[in-house]
């Protein structure tokens, strides 16, 4: 065995040994007893959700969320969301309340204080990494008594049994993230699963949908007009497109449908990106928007006949305003078809072999684009 290989083993089976004497001093104090499902509604007066991470997790959440209000409309909702998912929620009235958690030692005080008291009757993990973290953190927080529940991870189920007494067998990647969690829900409770009523929902203030139209009126966009919004923004280099690809995209787009209106969304740091795409393209209406407010954004998106975006919480606000979408994808993320867009019509193109958007073939991208929006127009 080759030295690197043999040094690699021997770290792992010493991290492994150190996990198995660590979750065994912890069984001691934890003492999570089995739940058996499904729980009864009727003995479920509050609940907590994990959903501290990204804008788009949240967005694809707000699906559970209906199901379970509408299911169980006496009960306390409360989420723990991150400082940079809880706006897209802020006017959401299907939550009791909203927690800001932002990992540090001040934080973790401030939600002992205020959560703990809360006695909770189940805590639901939709936060689906460091699930050895969120389990440690679902304990603090609510106490032995409560059914803490995951998905399940059959090969490290007897170590997370140290922190959940409720794990739930659902198949990773052959839904979306939506249905992830409300089938997670169902399987919990004992209900029904049915897609087709499942919503999700980004409820928004006036001033945002006032922002959105002064914004579409001032460029001679009538905020009733059809046009496209196309983000070129993700987060990641790896899911977004050069300048270069997106000007050859929209151009071809704009040549076929020389009238329609190309809205295009970038992140602050992405603003100089998006003015180089305009300046780049010909004899059209194409005007770029930027809010640090996500959901100025989301007025934008709502007011859209269609959305273009890579890999990003854009695609999950489409589906949340039913926008046909066109959504690019890298391999180098797992689970690709949880995060696909929901409910609408929409083109999925994946890079091949594991490498960025930008080898996504252009003519694929505009055929995708252009034949979208010619079912839209139908």
């Amino acid at each position: 065995m080759p030295k690197k290989g043999i040094v690699h083993t021997i770290i792992h089976s010493f991290e492994s040994l150190n996990r198995h004497i660590s979750y065994s001093i912890l069984r001691l104090f934890l003492r999570n007893k089995p739940h058996t499902v499904p729980l009864d509604g009727n003995k479920i007066h509050r609940v907590l959700l994990f959903r501290y991470d990204a804008i788009g997790d949240m967005a694809v959440t707000t699906a559970a969320i209906d199901l379970l209000h509408k299911k169980l409309p006496s009960v306390k909702v409360d989420v723990l969301a991150s400082e940079y998912n809880c706006h897209i929620i802020r006017h959401n009235n299907q939550f009791n309340s909203i927690f800001i958690y932002n990992k540090s030692f001040i934080s973790h005080l401030k939600l002992l204080r205020e959560i703990r008291k809360n006695k909770y009757d189940a805590v639901f993990c939709f936060v689906l990494f460091k699930t050895t973290y969120a389990g440690l953190l679902a304990n603090m927080l609510a106490g032995r008594n409560a059914s803490k529940i995951t998905i399940l991870f059959q090969n490290r189920k007897k170590l997370y049994d140290v922190f959940f007494n409720v794990h739930i067998h659902l198949e990773r990647d052959k839904c979306t993230m939506a249905e992830l969690q409300a089938r997670m829900l169902c399987d919990v409770f004992g209900w029904e699963y049915e897609k087709e009523k499942l919503i999700m929902d980004i409820p928004l203030g006036d001033e945002n949908i006032e922002h959105a139209n002064d914004f579409l009126t001032t460029r001679s966009i009538l905020p009733s007009s059809p046009f496209i919004a196309f983000n070129i923004s993700a987060g990641r280099e790896y899911r977004e497109f050069s300048v270069e690809k997106n000007i050859e995209i929209v151009q071809h787009f704009t040549i076929r449908f020389p009238n329609v209106p190309i809205v295009i969304i970038a992140m602050d740091r992405d603003v100089h990106k998006a003015i180089a795409i305009k300046q780049g393209i010909s004899d059209s209406i194409c005007e770029v928007f930027n809010s640090k407010d996500i959901l100025d954004v989301c007025a934008i998106v709502k007011s859209s006949k269609m959305v273009v975006s890579p890999d990003t919480s854009l695609v999950h606000i489409a589906s949340a305003y039913k926008k046909p979408t066109v959504a690019f994808y890298s391999q180098m993320t797992t689970y690709i078809y949880e995060w696909m867009p929901f409910n609408v019509p929409y083109r999925a193109l994946v890079a091949p072999d594991k490498k960025e958007i930008e080898y996504i073939p252009t003519q694929d991208c505009y055929n995708a684009v252009c034949s979208l929006w010619s079912e839209t127009k139908k």
